[in-house]
């Protein structure tokens, strides 16, 4: 738009990162120096630290267009990649390698072929990540994981990632430990000082061929005032300065017009009015700012009285002071001396009568007798019902610590001991009533349902080892028969 007007070659200060329009800044050379060697040498990822429009991203481009003819560069622009397979199928892409519809193990192996191939001069890739303070924490890991490739014992993999102040943070969680014990350069960019300013600005305008006049100096002391050194809105704000000076047919750009710009940018006035008058406080003939004498000259004037425009609050008529009231203002302030007040007499106790009846005041006809179960067995046998069944007193009877003697089926009797558990005999379980109780019993001779039948089989002998043999011989005739 402006090329034309000025008989520009190019546009001076672009938009978007372009390696082409690099400037030599300190702290840019000395970031480039550091991680140039870092990556050829293969020393292990590397970090550019930078605030916003610092430069992060021209760097980068730098390098990777200084490195590309040793090594393979994949350049990561967007740092958001979502997942692992998506990270893979970025560095594929940028490899110009096959990346669709294969998994995430494929994606692997086949960037791990690729490295450890050799039909290219290239040895090695290097991956240039911008915005990497964004990757979530499972990429990080991923990264260095691929940093783990390696032939001859040299890694295959560098990288450099770039990215805001909170990338270093990001670095000092415990989940990237490992990652972060392999960071071999942490470099960082820094906003350009005033001289670093101008020189910028000339730099660009003598590249594009404007003539040396085009900003005069106090355009360009206002630039470094206004951007405070920040390269992005350098940029910015002299492209559109040119805007509106080809507009208005100015061949050249002042103070002036550099606030014009500024203010018609960012919809607000800049940090300074050239219109206003500068300040200058008055001096003495001897060079001295005096601000008064510190003895008093002469008499002050006294102070007028101005009549007061508050209403005042109607008067209202005193009744009778008390006593109390009258004491208070008999005391004469500081001259008055302190009387303590006489011990009080004791307060009288209020008793208050309630309506309520005390609940537990009153007697009971009936009162149940509640077990307690903490409590011995044998102090509370009275209060227990007894038992009266057939059944129940069979079990007793076999709670007994003796022979209990049983009918069998063959009509004779078998003798069957009962181990008794250790609490059985210190609180005396077994009731003597109970046994006395089924000896007193006389058993109906038809009925046979509580007759307790016990068989007794012989137990089976192990077969000798002479059977054995003959089983064996028994199935290896049989398998050659049916073989």
């Amino acid at each position: 738009m402006y090329e034309s007007f000025y008989q520009l070659t190019r546009r001076p200060f672009p938009a978007a990162a372009d390696a082409s329009y690099y400037f030599p800044s300190a702290a840019a050379e000395a970031a480039r120096a550091t991680l140039r060697r870092c990556l050829h040498r293969g020393e292990g990822p590397a970090l550019l630290i930078g605030g916003p429009g610092l430069g992060k991203s021209l760097l980068l481009k730098v390098l990777a267009q200084d490195l590309q003819a040793q090594r393979h560069i994949a350049f990561l622009q967007c740092g958001r990649v979502c997942s692992r397979r998506a990270l893979l199928q970025a560095l594929l892409y940028e490899l110009q390698l096959p990346y669709r519809g294969l998994e995430e193990g494929e994606l692997r192996l086949s960037l791990v072929d690729f490295l450890r191939s050799k039909e290219d001069d290239r040895q090695g890739l290097l991956i240039f990540i911008d915005e990497a303070d964004t990757l979530p924490t499972r990429l990080l890991d991923e990264l260095r994981l691929l940093t783990n490739i390696s032939a001859n014992g040299e890694s295959l993999v560098g990288m450099a990632l770039a990215g805001g102040m909170t990338l270093e943070e990001r670095f000092a969680s415990p989940r990237l430990t490992s990652f972060n014990q392999r960071i071999a350069a942490r470099c960082y960019l820094e906003t350009f000082s005033k001289s670093e300013t101008n020189e910028f600005v000339k730099f660009q305008l003598d590249d594009a061929g404007a003539p040396a006049t085009l900003f005069s100096e106090d355009a360009l002391a206002a630039v470094s005032q206004v951007t405070g050194g920040v390269p992005r809105l350098i940029n910015q704000l002299c492209d559109h300065v040119l805007v509106l000076a080809s507009l208005g047919a100015h061949k050249q750009i002042d103070a002036r017009g550099i606030e014009e710009a500024w203010a018609d940018l960012q919809q607000m006035p800049g940090p300074w009015s050239a219109s206003q008058e500068e300040f200058t406080p008055p001096v003495s003939e001897s060079g001295v700012l005096e601000f008064g004498s510190l003895e008093e000259e002469g008499e002050l004037p006294q102070s007028v009285k101005f009549p007061s425009r508050i209403m005042e609050p109607p008067k209202q008529k005193r009744g009778p002071m008390d006593e109390d009231s009258a004491a208070t203002l008999s005391i004469n302030g500081p001259e008055a001396d302190f009387e303590p007040l006489p011990a009080l007499p004791p307060e009288a106790e209020l008793e208050f009568i309630s309506a309520v009846k005390n609940p537990f005041e009153e007697s009971f006809d009936a009162e149940e007798v509640i077990l307690d179960r903490y409590a011995s067995l044998s102090e509370a046998r009275g209060a227990l019902k007894q038992v009266q069944s057939r059944e129940g007193i069979e079990i007793a009877s076999l709670l007994e610590p003796m022979p209990v003697l049983v009918e069998a089926s063959n009509e004779s009797v078998a003798s069957v001991d009962v181990v008794m558990p250790p609490y059985a005999r210190d609180e005396e379980i077994v009731s003597r009533h109970l046994r006395e109780a089924a000896a007193k019993a006389t058993p109906t001779p038809n009925d046979d349902r509580d007759i307790l039948i016990i068989e007794d089989h012989e137990e089976e002998k192990a077969p000798t080892r002479s059977r054995r043999r003959e089983f064996r011989r028994l199935f290896s005739s049989l398998r050659r028969e049916h073989a």
